[in-house]
């Protein structure tokens, strides 16, 4: 299938929907084989994920860093 048409229109819609979740196409395929063993409570951007935390009266969180590496959008100037 990568080599029909079909197959590029299905790997441009899979770069053009990680691009608008701001994930960097490196990292999709290692979150999808190691998500759980990564991520043990919340995930997501690691600002919503700490203001979550502040919300549920949690200290901390279990894959923060994880977030920043891999969810949380590039931090622009």
């Amino acid at each position: 299938m990568a080599g029909t048409a079909d197959g590029y229109l299905l790997v441009y819609a899979g770069a053009q929907f990680l691009e608008r979740l701001q994930i960097d196409p490196r990292y999709w395929l290692y979150l999808n084989r190691n998500f759980e063993s990564r991520f043990k409570s919340l995930v997501g951007a690691a600002h919503l994920v700490r203001s979550a935390c502040e919300q549920l009266g949690k200290r901390w969180s279990h894959g923060i860093r994880d977030c920043e590496r891999y969810l949380s959008p590039p931090i622009t100037s």
